[in-house]
């Protein structure tokens, strides 16, 4: 039944994203700039009208997602409606497993990224951005380093620092269209939402990470197709935080699939 369910999903959505204006994706960064992009349009269509269930608030997420796709890119809006709808069931992976392999200087620098977002509630936009997008150029400058994972720190720290623009904003501007509707479509009355900035901000950062290293475990060579993988990147952020924020939070998940072989943050 899902599976007919999503397939109709992405059959109506190849429209809507075919006929979206094209931005010409060049960088890692444009991963942080798509989310924050596509959750301001959302909330700019909400301003009003706000949805009805949190069904249209995932059809509409989707549809945002899958815009960015390159034209005939099926693949991309699957994953795109994919990323949305497990989202929304709870069913992404939470925190970052690195492989045994990953390059030591970039898992440093993105741990200093998450000791950050630990301190998002004392420190200001500005002073907080400063700071990560020192780390973000560590990563860039970095030599002799794997392209693959040099890739997973900068598509990190971008979401990092567009992310805490955009939840800082959200979470303190009580004008901010998404700003009173925390929690407002929680179905099951988990009574329970992202309260914390740095909550929100390191869900979007993780998942970004974990998206593109699942990626580069299975093409090494992902980094020379940057412009078509940058919307998939952003499609796996996008609704993560999100859907927390708005449907409420899930009860902390005991299932660690963690490895030997590899490290949490």
């Amino acid at each position: 039944k899902m599976k007919l369910s999503f397939a109709s999903l992405v059959f109506l959505s190849s429209g809507a994203a075919a006929q979206s204006k094209k931005r010409v994706l060049k960088t890692a960064n444009d991963v942080g700039i798509i989310h924050n992009e596509a959750i301001e349009a959302l909330a700019e269509k909400y301003k009003d009208n706000k949805p009805s269930s949190r069904l249209e608030i995932v059809n509409d997420v989707s549809e945002l997602s899958a815009s960015y796709c390159p034209e005939n890119d099926s693949n991309c809006v699957a994953k795109a409606y994919e990323y949305s709808l497990k989202a929304a069931l709870h069913q992404l992976p939470s925190g970052v497993t690195f492989p045994e392999n990953f390059d030591g200087n970039v898992k440093s620098s993105l741990e200093s990224t998450f000791s950050i977002i630990q301190m998002a509630d004392a420190l200001d936009t500005e002073d907080m951005v400063s700071l990560l997008e020192t780390e973000q150029q560590k990563i860039q400058d970095m030599e002799g380093v794997d392209e693959g994972h040099r890739l997973a720190g900068l598509v990190g720290s971008s979401v990092a620092i567009h992310s805490t623009q955009l939840w800082k904003k959200i979470m303190n501007d009580g004008d901010h269209p998404l700003h009173k509707m925390g929690a407002h479509y929680d179905s099951n009355h988990h009574g329970r939402y992202l309260q914390g900035q740095d909550d929100a901000i390191a869900a979007d950062q993780e998942i970004a990470i974990q998206t593109v290293i699942d990626l580069v475990e299975t093409n090494p060579l992902i980094f020379l197709t940057l412009p078509a993988v940058i919307p998939i990147l952003a499609a796996a952020a996008i609704p993560v935080s999100l859907y927390a924020f708005l449907f409420g939070a899930e009860d902390d998940s005991t299932d660690d699939t963690s490895t030997d072989n590899s490290t949490r943050f």
